[in-house]
């Protein structure tokens, strides 16, 4: 949502970007990916074989290609 809110936020406001329905829902969408992000970290993960997975370790690596 913010690869559309942000160009037509640039291009459309008057210079004040900090008010609006636009900025709060962006806002609040970029809060909820960010709590989506820190709760896969600590969620089971289901493998290849179909186990279910409770390791923390494990469940990191598996997500180890996303890199803050």
């Amino acid at each position: 949502m913010s690869c559309i809110i942000a160009p037509y936020m640039m291009a459309f406001s008057d210079g004040d970007n900090n008010t609006g329905g636009l900025f709060y829902l962006d806002s609040t969408i970029n809060i909820l990916f960010a709590i989506d992000i820190v709760l896969r970290f600590f969620t089971a993960y289901i493998d290849d074989d179909s186990l279910e997975l409770r390791d923390d370790k494990i469940v990191s690596h598996t997500f180890s290609y996303f890199k803050l």
